[in-house]
């Protein structure tokens, strides 16, 4: 049974670290997938739906884990409309067929 801190953990660490908790990974990584990539996969239009999700949702977790982990100084001082000039074009580029 995981910890209480890793319960109560963001759940981008928790995914960060479910490759170390067996069976316990496997059960948060399929939930991630139904719930997050295969759903977003559902919606998007045009070919490769399922890549094009799980790249677009691999930018958003990147910046997550940049943002919250290492607490990255340079990312947590910029402008959030400064972010997201830089990295919009970049998920939606995998959002639009």
């Amino acid at each position: 049974m995981p910890a209480r801190r890793e319960r109560d953990a963001d759940p981008l660490l928790r995914i960060a670290v479910a490759p170390l908790h067996g069976d316990h990974g496997d059960v948060l990584r399929a939930n991630f997938r139904a719930q997050v990539t295969e759903r977003l996969a559902r919606r998007l239009p045009g070919p490769d739906a399922g890549l094009r999700a799980e790249l677009a949702i691999g930018a958003l977790v990147g910046l997550g884990v940049m943002y919250g982990i290492p607490r990255g100084p340079h990312l947590r001082a910029a402008a959030v409309d400064d972010i997201t000039d830089r990295c919009a074009p970049a998920v939606q580029a995998q959002l639009t067929p």
